[in-house]
C-alpha cells in the first residue's frame, strides 16, 4: 500500500460492492427471521412499542413507559418503524389479507427493515477495512469474516436496539470521514479536502454522525475524541495537512450538518411530544444529574474491561486486546503506511475515550459500547491474518499471467476453538436462551385469535368509548403477566387491540432526590410482588377488580379475573396455593397449566430462571366469574 492515503474514488472492491451488500442481507434477513430470543426490553420499550403508538394510536393500547411521556427519548429512531408500519399495514388492508396473516406481517416489518441496516453496517465495515489496508493481504476479508462469524453480531445486530442503529451510523460515518487528513503533508499530492467527492464525504459522515449523536447522545465521544486528534496531531506521525481554511470548512460543515438533523429531529419530536422538548438534555439529566439509570444497576468501574470487550469479542478477544495495544502505540507493525497507522491510532484513542468516559457512570451495559466492535474488527483483522495464514508465491500457469500469491491456513487447532466458541456462543444465545418471553406471546395471539375470530381489529374501532391514556380498557383482561417488568414486549407482538392485558411496572422514584432516604426505601411494584406473593396477590379485593385494566395501571386499581395468567415456575406453589386455599379461593376459579417453556440455562435475574408458565383460570360458574 502506498504511504499516502487512498481518496473515496480510489476505493476499488475486488469484487462487486453490491454483491457482497446482497449476500450480507440476504445472511441477516436469515439472522433477523430465525432469531428465537429475547435479550433486554429497550429492544421493544424503546423503538417498537412507541412505533405502534405513532403508527396506530394511544386507543391501539401501545405499552408506553416513562421515558417518552417524559420526553427522554428521541422519536427518530420509532417513526422509522413507525412509517414502515403504517406503509404495510396500508397495503395489506388494500390487499384484504387476513387478520393473521396481517399481525405476522407487522411482526416481521421490524425484523427485516434491521436485517438490511445490519448488513449495510456489516459491509461499511468491510469497505473501511478495504480503504486502511492493502487488499492484497486479504485483512478487509478477515475484517469481514469477523463481523459474520461475530457471536454478538448474530445476537444482537438484527435488533431493534437504538444502538444497534448507532453502531451502523457510526461506521458508516467513519467510512465517509476525511481520513486524509490524518496523513503526511508532504505525501499527499493535493490540497485537504480537494480531492474529488471528499467534501461530499464529509458532509454524509456529518449527517449520519448527527443522527447517532441524537439518538445516543454519548456517540458524541467518538467524534469529540477523533476531532481531538485532529486537530491536535497528538501521538500522530507526520506533518498535518491542515490549514486554516480546512479548519474553517470544517466548522462551516458541523453547523451545516448539524443544524439540518437537529432541525429535523426539533420537528419530529415536536409532532410526537406536542411540545418543544430536547430529548438529549432530558436524557442526561435524568441519568445523571438524577442518578436514575442506577435504579436500573450499578456496575463495578472495570465492567467495560472485565466484561464489556470480552462479551464482544468472545474468541477474537486476545488478537483485539493485541490490536488496540499496537494502534496506541507508537509502531501499529504488520508494515502499515503512515497514514494507516494515524488512523487506527485514532480509532484506538476513539474507543479507549468512549469505555473511559462511561466507566465514570455507574450504570453500565455492554450494548452502550457496541459501536466500537466494527473498530476492534479493524484493529485485530491483521493479527487475524498473521497468525492463521501464511502467503504461498506460486507459478503464473502461463507466460501472459502474472504471479498470484495464495494463503494457506496455519495454526489450525486454535482457530477450530474460535470458531466453536463462537458458533456454540451465538447459536445458544440466539435460539435457545431466554426463548420463552417470545414463544409465549405467540401463543397468547394465536388462542385470541381462535378464541375470538371476530375481534383481530387493530383500529380505534376496536376499543370501547370509554377507553383513555394510559392505555387502558374497560373490563378484566385476556392475561395477566406476573413476571417481572418487561419481560416480553407487549402490543408490537400481541398486536390485537381487544387483546388486553396487564403486567407489573418497575418505573423509577421519579419524585425523590438523588441521595435521599425515600429513594433508598423506595420499592416498584416487580419488587413488591417478588418480596410476598401472597401478600401482594391478596391486595385486591373484588369490589376493586371490577374497575379498568390497563399496562401503566396501579396494580391495585386493576380487576377481574384474566383468562390466562403468566409466571416464572418460581412462583408456582404460592399462585396455585392463593387459588385453592388464600383469599383467591372464593372465587371458585382454578389454574390450569396450558402452555410452558424452559428459560435456559442461566439468567442474570433469578426470578426468570427456570420455565414460563401460562395458566388458564377455569371458573365454575360464569355468574361468578365476571368473564
Amino acid at each position: 500500500m502506498s504511504s499516502s492515503a487512498p481518496t473515496t474514488s480510489s476505493r476499488r472492491p475486488r469484487s462487486s460492492q453490491t454483491t457482497i451488500l446482497l449476500a450480507l442481507i440476504a445472511l441477516r434477513l436469515f439472522n433477523a427471521l430465525t432469531i428465537r430470543t429475547f435479550f433486554q426490553p429497550d429492544e421493544y420499550f424503546q423503538a417498537l412499542e412507541p412505533a405502534w403508538l405513532m403508527a396506530f394510536g394511544y386507543e391501539t393500547s401501545p405499552y408506553v413507559t416513562w421515558e417518552w411521556r417524559l420526553g427522554l427519548r428521541s422519536s427518530l429512531h420509532p417513526r422509522l418503524f413507525a412509517t414502515l408500519y403504517t406503509a404495510v399495514d396500508y397495503a395489506a388492508s388494500i390487499a384484504s389479507i387476513s387478520p393473521h396473516y396481517r399481525a405476522e406481517v407487522l411482526i416481521l416489518v421490524p425484523k427485516v427493515t434491521q436485517a438490511v441496516l445490519a448488513a449495510i453496517g456489516d459491509w461499511y465495515t468491510w469497505r473501511l477495512a478495504k480503504s486502511i489496508y492493502d487488499e492484497k493481504r486479504w485483512i478487509p476479508e478477515a475484517t469481514l469474516l469477523m463481523t459474520v462469524l461475530s457471536p454478538w453480531q448474530w445476537y444482537v445486530s438484527t435488533r431493534t436496539f437504538s444502538n444497534s442503529l448507532e453502531t451502523v451510523l457510526t461506521i458508516a460515518a467513519l467510512y465517509y470521514w476525511p481520513w486524509r487528513l490524518f496523513a503526511d503533508v508532504k505525501q499527499e499530492k493535493t490540497e485537504a479536502l480537494k480531492a474529488p467527492g471528499e467534501k461530499s464525504g464529509l458532509r454524509v459522515s456529518l449527517l449520519l454522525a448527527a443522527i447517532a449523536v441524537l439518538l445516543r447522545p454519548t456517540n458524541i465521544l467518538i467524534w469529540f475524541s477523533i476531532s481531538t486528534i485532529l486537530l491536535t496531531r497528538l501521538s500522530l506521525d507526520g506533518q498535518s495537512p491542515i490549514t486554516a481554511s480546512v479548519v474553517v470548512v470544517l466548522a462551516r460543515e458541523v453547523i451545516l450538518c448539524g443544524g439540518i438533523i437537529l432541525g429535523i429531529t426539533a420537528v419530529s419530536d415536536r409532532y410526537f411530544y406536542d411540545d418543544w422538548v430536547f430529548p438529549p438534555y432530558k436524557f442526561l439529566y435524568f441519568n445523571l444529574a438524577q442518578s436514575l439509570a442506577v435504579f436500573y444497576g450499578q456496575n463495578d468501574w472495570h465492567y467495560y474491561l472485565s466484561q464489556g470487550i470480552p462479551l464482544l469479542s468472545f474468541g477474537i478477544l486476545p488478537f483485539v486486546l493485541y490490536g488496540l495495544w499496537k494502534a496506541l502505540g507508537s509502531n501499529p507493525g504488520q508494515e502499515i503506511s503512515l497514514w494507516s497507522g494515524n488512523v487506527l491510532r485514532t480509532l484506538g484513542f476513539a474507543a479507549v475515550a468512549l469505555m473511559g468516559a462511561l466507566s465514570l457512570i455507574s450504570h453500565k451495559e455492554v450494548r452502550f459500547i457496541y459501536p466500537l466492535l466494527p473498530i476492534f474488527h479493524l484493529v485485530a483483522a491483521p493479527y487475524i491474518v498473521s497468525h492463521f495464514t501464511e502467503a504461498v508465491a506460486r507459478e503464473p500457469t502461463n507466460k501472459k499471467s502474472p504471479m498470484r500469491d495464495a494463503i494457506t491456513i496455519k495454526n489450525k487447532p486454535l482457530l477450530v476453538v474460535i470458531l466453536t466458541i463462537n458458533f456454540v456462543v451465538g447459536v445458544y444465545l440466539s435460539y435457545f436462551h431466554a426463548g420463552a418471553p417470545m414463544a409465549v406471546l405467540d401463543f397468547l395471539r394465536h388462542e385470541w385469535e381462535d378464541r375470538h375470530p371476530n375481534q383481530l381489529s387493530m383500529g380505534v374501532d376496536a376499543i370501547p368509548q370509554e377507553a383513555s391514556f394510559p392505555s387502558s380498557v374497560i373490563g378484566p383482561p385476556f392475561v395477566v403477566f406476573l413476571v417481572p417488568c418487561h419481560t416480553s414486549p407487549w402490543r408490537s407482538h400481541l398486536v390485537y387491540s381487544e387483546l388486553t392485558g396487564r403486567a407489573l411496572t418497575c418505573s423509577p422514584p421519579l419524585d425523590t432526590l438523588p441521595g435521599s432516604e425515600e429513594r433508598r426505601n423506595y420499592k416498584s411494584e416487580t419488587d413488591l410482588f417478588y418480596d410476598n406473593i401472597t401478600e401482594f396477590l391478596e391486595r385486591p379485593i373484588k369490589e376493586e377488580w371490577s374497575l379498568t385494566w390497563g399496562p401503566n395501571t396501579p396494580f391495585s386499581e386493576a380487576a377481574g379475573l384474566p383468562q390466562f395468567i403468566v409466571g416464572f415456575s418460581g412462583i408456582r406453589d404460592e399462585l396455585l396455593g392463593y387459588f385453592e386455599d388464600g383469599l383467591g379461593s372464593w372465587w371458585n376459579a382454578k389454574l390450569e397449566e396450558r402452555w410452558a417453556m424452559w428459560n435456559g440455562l442461566f439468567s442474570d435475574d433469578w426470578k426468570r430462571e427456570g420455565y414460563l408458565i401460562v395458566w388458564e383460570v377455569v371458573q365454575s360458574s360464569d355468574e361468578e366469574s365476571g368473564v
